[in-house]
């Protein structure tokens, strides 16, 4: 099952006409996807000077193999 984590069997096989068989067996690993976004909350007293960007709140995030992503590369959605 590719959705599910784990270690699975696959054997393949092939018998000819003549009765000869080969048999070959191969590990397929399913890994869970890394992909994740932290944030952290944030209160704003509301004025004239008050400011707020995207960057404020974010902490990190990494793609689904675990590799580090800016904030450049997420997609931002919402208003202050």
């Amino acid at each position: 099952d590719p959705t599910k984590a784990g270690r699975y069997e696959v054997t393949y096989s092939y018998t000819d006409a003549a009765g000869n068989a080969v048999t070959k067996t191969a590990t397929i690993t399913v890994v869970a996807s890394q992909a994740s976004i932290a944030t952290k909350d944030s209160t704003l007293v509301a004025g004239p000077n008050t400011t707020w960007s995207a960057a404020d709140n974010f902490v990190s995030a990494t793609d689904t193999d675990g590799t580090a992503l800016s904030l450049a590369d997420l997609k931002v959605s919402g208003s202050v």
